[in-house]
């Protein structure tokens, strides 16, 4: 009977080893088994190139950088897919590299890393992105929405520009506060004349509402509010600076209000308490 039980005590003691082991390689194995398959397509617009589970490979930084805890990203997995994602799939160090076709973008795709990272305590979006790359799709966009080639509509042309969190919000969170700040030009109608007005530094806020739908979240209310404007022109009388102030703040309400009433709805799963760090240089 000793015998018999020491037999079993083994084949457990083995059994738990063996399963101990297959936790610590399962992401190793899964990245070892797609490796030789990438580039894998997503979809018609996005693919992944590189995958790794060690930090310690990570190369270059990329233009868009996606960091969230393992723990985060099982939840936001379970929710994406409806379905239970073992806690051994995913964990610290995992990290993806991809490309998502944007044909006004330079080489005709950006490029993008997701990564996961214990330490972050909510996900977070590092962007990096070159000021001429971001104004050649301004253009396109522009034009691709204006019946006018030669419109008088006011546009912006970006020479630096940064959106931070201006909050801390909780997960559950339904509205976002995020800090502004910038530099370029305004091309606006002055007295009947089209001008180019150099901004030095242009601060704001903006103000985001959200609301839960039965096929997503629904972008609801969305307010630009400018707290200082200083142009590279000297002596400009105040009611000219106010009437730039007004023309940005118009800008950007009107294209929120554009996404507003589009009524497209954000994926269910989406993290709104996302730490944001966007930064656009020369």
């Amino acid at each position: 009977m000793a015998i018999r039980w020491r037999a079993w005590r083994w084949l457990l003691l083995t059994l738990v080893m063996l399963l101990a082991l297959a936790w610590w390689l399962a992401p190793s194995l899964a990245v070892r088994w797609a490796q030789p398959r990438l580039p894998w397509a997503v979809d018609e617009h996005t693919t992944i190139i590189a995958l790794s589970t060690s930090a310690a490979a990570v190369s270059e930084p990329l233009p868009i950088d996606v960091a969230l805890s393992a723990a985060r990203a099982r939840a936001l997995g379970s929710a994406m897919c409806d379905m239970w994602v073992p806690p051994w799939l995913l964990r610290d160090g995992l990290h993806a590299d991809g490309r998502t076709g944007l044909p006004q973008w330079p080489d005709g795709a950006v490029t993008w890393r997701a990564r996961l990272d214990d330490a972050e305590v909510r996900p977070a979006v590092t962007v990096r992105l070159h000021a001429d790359a971001v104004n050649t799709l301004l253009t396109a966009i522009q034009a691709k929405g204006s019946s006018n080639p030669d419109s008088d509509d006011p546009d912006v042309e970006i020479a630096s520009l940064s959106i931070v969190d201006a909050d801390t919000p909780a997960p559950d969170t339904l509205r976002r506060q995020l800090r502004v700040r910038g530099a370029g030009t305004v091309r606006t109608q002055v007295f009947g004349l089209r001008l180019g007005l150099p901004v030095r530094e242009l601060t704001a806020t903006v103000q985001l509402g959200f609301a839960r739908a039965p096929d997503g979240i629904q972008l609801i209310s969305g307010s630009l509010h400018c707290e200082q404007v200083e142009l590279e022109l000297p002596d400009v009388p105040a009611e000219q600076r106010q009437a730039l102030i007004n023309t940005v703040e118009t800008l950007v309400d009107g294209a929120l209000a554009e996404v507003i009433a589009k009524k497209e709805a954000l994926p269910h799963w989406l993290p709104l308490d996302t730490r944001i760090d966007a930064r656009i240089a020369p």
